[in-house]
């Protein structure tokens, strides 16, 4: 198993929403997460879906006003 990478980060005056992606041996684990709070979470089977549906979480964010910005740092677990 992989260590997640951040695949984006947006923000707005109440904090930090960040999508990130860990590799698993047959699947891509997407994590959104809000602070500390995991708000969704998707089992991909190849890229190609792990784009479309990370993109279509953050499109959903920045409608209601969150935009990009520097990923906060991983910490462990997440």
């Amino acid at each position: 198993m992989s260590e997640a990478t951040v695949r984006w980060a947006l923000s707005n005056d109440d904090g930090h929403v960040v999508c990130t992606e860990r590799r698993l041996p047959t699947q891509i684990e997407l994590r959104v997460t809000y602070g500390n709070l995991t708000v969704a979470t998707s089992h991909c089977s190849n890229p190609d879906e792990a784009a479309r549906w990370s993109d279509e979480r953050r499109h959903a964010w920045e409608a209601y006003g969150w935009r990009r910005h520097p990923a906060p740092p991983v910490t462990a677990g997440a």
